[in-house]
This record gives C-alpha cells, sequence and structure tokens, in this order.
C-alpha cells in the first residue's frame, strides 16, 4: 500500500475538504498553474477493452458484419449500412438500465458452453426495421412504439433479423470456436432479460446500421466467461488469418445475384454514311446499302461494349446469330 496516513494527517486533509481551511500554500501550490483541473472518472464503466488487445475479436466482429449486412439488404431490399463501431467491457446492470424501452432483446443460448448471450436491437432502429419492412421509408416520424409492446407480425419479423443475427455470429466465430448460439426467446423490456447477475461482466460489440435516413445500434453481448473459455485461441496470427478471409456466404450470394442481372445484348448489322441530305430525303421503300455482307461476322454487344463475333441466321422462324468467337482483350 505504501505510505498510510496518521491521524492527524487525515483529520487535516477531512477538515480542508469540509471546510475548505488549507490555502493555496498549505497544498504546496504556489501559482496558479500548478492547479489542475479533475476529470470525471465513472467507475462503473471499469475494465474497458481496447480493441488492440483482443485483436481477434475485433477480426470476429469485422467478420459479422460482412455476414449480416448483405443479410438484412437481402431481408429488406435495400441498401443497408452497416459499420463497426466499439468493444467494451460493463456490468450486467449496468448494460440493461443504458437499454431504452421498448427494445428488441434477444436471448440467444449456447448448449455447449452453458451460457445465454443477447442481440439487442435498439428502439430507433426497430421502428425504422418495421417501417421498412412493410413498405414504408423508415421514417421515424409516421412511426411509434411507446409504451406498448411488439404486434405478433412485429415479433415474427424481428425474430428473423435476430435468427440471421445468430446465423452469422456463428458463423462469424467459426475459425476461432463453434459456439452453436441458438434462438431462445425475444423480450421487449430489459428487466425481463436477466441472463446474468447484475455485476456479472459482459463483452458488448456495438454496430451502427444505416436503413434510409436512420441509423440505429446493434448490440451483440456475450458474457465475459465465454470470452475467457475461448480467448486462448485468440491470436495475432489468427486475427490475421481471419480478417482476410473471404466471406464465403457473402461472395456465394454476390455471385448468384450478379448472375441473375439482366444485361442488355445486341447485334451490330453493319454500319453506313449518309450525308443530311440523303437523310432528309429518305422515304418508304429507299434501301440502306450496309458495309457488311450475309457472310461477314457481325459484332455482338452486351451492355454496348464488344463481346463476341457471329454470324446471322434464323433458327424456325425466328431470326438469329450463332456465336463465332469471342472478342480478345490486350492483356
Amino acid at each position: 500500500m505504501g505510505q498510510i496516513l496518521s491521524q492527524e494527517e487525515v483529520d487535516a486533509l477531512l477538515k480542508g475538504m469540509v471546510g475548505s481551511d488549507l490555502g493555496a500554500s498549505d497544498r504546496g501550490i504556489t501559482s496558479t498553474d500548478d492547479i489542475k483541473i479533475a476529470k470525471l472518472y465513472d467507475f462503473a464503466s471499469h475494465d474497458r477493452i481496447a480493441r488492440g488487445r483482443l485483436p481477434v475479436l475485433d477480426a470476429v466482429n469485422d467478420r459479422f458484419c460482412r455476414f449480416f449486412r448483405p443479410r438484412m439488404s437481402s431481408m429488406l431490399r435495400r441498401m443497408v449500412d452497416m459499420n463497426y463501431t466499439s468493444l467494451e467491457t460493463l456490468k450486467f446492470g449496468n448494460l440493461m438500465r443504458s437499454i431504452s424501452v421498448p427494445s428488441s432483446i434477444n436471448i440467444i443460448v449456447s448448449e455447449k458452453f452453458g451460457l445465454n448471450a443477447l442481440v439487442i436491437l435498439e428502439s430507433k432502429l426497430v421502428i425504422a426495421l418495421v417501417d421498412v419492412f412493410f413498405g414504408g421509408k423508415g421514417a421515424l416520424g409516421g412511426y411509434r412504439m411507446i409504451n406498448r409492446e411488439f404486434t405478433s407480425i412485429e415479433l415474427n419479423m424481428l425474430k428473423k433479423v435476430a435468427e440471421g443475427a445468430i446465423k452469422d455470429i456463428n458463423e462469424a466465430f467459426k475459425p476461432v470456436a463453434e459456439l452453436g448460439f441458438a434462438f431462445a426467446r425475444s423480450e421487449s423490456n430489459p428487466q425481463f432479460a436477466g441472463i446474468l447477475n447484475e455485476d456479472d461482466q459482459v463483452v458488448v460489440a456495438e454496430f451502427d446500421i444505416g436503413v434510409e435516413q436512420v441509423h440505429g445500434s446493434v448490440m451483440v453481448c456475450l458474457p465475459h466467461a465465454l470470452i475467457e473459455i475461448v480467448k486462448n485461441k485468440f491470436n495475432t496470427r489468427r486475427s490475421l488469418a481471419i480478417s482476410c478471409e473471404p466471406g464465403s456466404e457473402w461472395t456465394a450470394k454476390l455471385k448468384k445475384n450478379l448472375n441473375d442481372v439482366n444485361v442488355e445484348v445486341s447485334l451490330e448489322l453493319g454500319k453506313s454514311k449518309l450525308t443530311p441530305r440523303q437523310i432528309s430525303t429518305l422515304k418508304k421503300g429507299d434501301v440502306i446499302m450496309l458495309s457488311t455482307s450475309r457472310e461477314d461476322e457481325l459484332s455482338v454487344k452486351v451492355e454496348g461494349q464488344s463481346k463476341y463475333y457471329g454470324v446471322l441466321g434464323k433458327t424456325g422462324e425466328n431470326v438469329a446469330v450463332e456465336i463465332t468467337r469471342v472478342v480478345e482483350r490486350p492483356v
């Protein structure tokens, strides 16, 4: 502990704090430059995790972002923006007191480790998701959830979001550990989501999601005991491997969506040059001579870019083109 104050020193210190009888000279202050401004410290928010201390957990959360962003975009059929914003350790009771009512609090359970966790969607984001899901624009002005429970339709929609998040959490952690989280139940009031004691530590990863003009938070709350169990697998080499690994599910969905995109394919039959005078005198029945013959290869264009060569013909009663070769591009 170091040196311990004597009773006289303690009495003098208490007297100075209560009555402010200690002068500047008594406190060892010789000028205003020696006066330091005290900073407020919240003792309830201790043990914050520096992002550099658990690089693998940061990589896992970034990986979760890569999975969950396209899932939400596909579900809402809108472009959704998502960013990993913070990671910290809190007391479970303090976390629950910071959550507004109503919020979508989803309890998830890992039977493998016998532990519960939470996926929390804050009320502002819930309003935007419900509004967009049912055809709105995600605006906060026309839709309210003050002092009421979620309807069964809203709960079903939010459950789909939560189940998607659970799948992506399991997938994000797969290179580190098989967590095997599954959906247990959902609550709208933090008082009924008591998965831990108030003084138990939880690790909270927060993500910012933007839907249309509205931004809200999604929080993944894991018990500190779970992090301790898998912490021995956290190392920088694994972190780099996870962060560089492409999202296989996201890549597969991207390829599938790209393959389903409609593109315009056109055939250039030929070219001809006419003067404005010739064009102005054209009438029904006139023939324009093209630069190509029936046997020549024609340029087949995809979205205006020449991609193939082909010859004109017929298939049944339909005009068709047979591809003869691919346009070679310079390397």
